[in-house]
């Protein structure tokens, strides 16, 4: 439907119901927020993912750095894609790099 909020009201019933969203639940949730443009609200959910204890996929750091890349803020994007080839000691996330092709 285009609306994050909705994907949060889920994420709320998710952790009412004594759930631990995924990473997918994560990730379609950061790319909708970078959709509607809220890029660091996005950024801010990463983290809060991380704290959360949900390690970010390949196609988590996709989705971040596309849409850091999509609103300009590539120095970002660049600290995120060393992140993810090199890892972070404090949060133990390393993932390999993957190809973005993206088609509009």
């Amino acid at each position: 439907m285009g609306r994050a909020c909705d994907g949060f009201v889920v994420l709320g019933r998710i952790l009412r119901l004594g759930f631990s969203p995924d990473a997918v639940t994560f990730t379609s949730l950061i790319k909708g927020l970078c959709r509607e443009g809220r890029i660091m609200k996005a950024t801010q959910l990463y983290k809060n993912m991380i704290a959360f204890g949900c390690r970010p996929t390949a196609v988590t750091f996709g989705t971040l750095i596309d849409g850091l890349c999509r609103t300009g803020n590539t120095s970002a994007a660049l600290r995120i894609h060393e992140q993810m080839v090199k890892g972070n000691g404090e949060n133990g996330v390393t993932v390999g790099p993957i190809l973005l092709v993206i088609i509009e």
